[in-house]
């Protein structure tokens, strides 16, 4: 499965160029979490050229 997630630049802290982001599995009704992913790093340039792409 695939899940959009908005991200703004604004917010984060640091002069670092990297974010890393983890996927959670949750059971919202019942405040339970399923599983949790590994922390995986966010390509910048990689979204923006895949954006570009898709507005062709």
């Amino acid at each position: 499965m695939t899940a959009s997630i908005p991200l703004e630049k604004r917010g984060f802290k640091g002069d670092e160029g990297e974010v890393h982001v983890q996927a959670y599995l949750v059971d919202v009704k019942n405040k339970k979490i399923f599983a949790k992913g590994d922390f995986v790093k966010v390509y910048e340039e990689k979204i923006r050229q895949s954006v570009q792409n898709s507005l062709q």
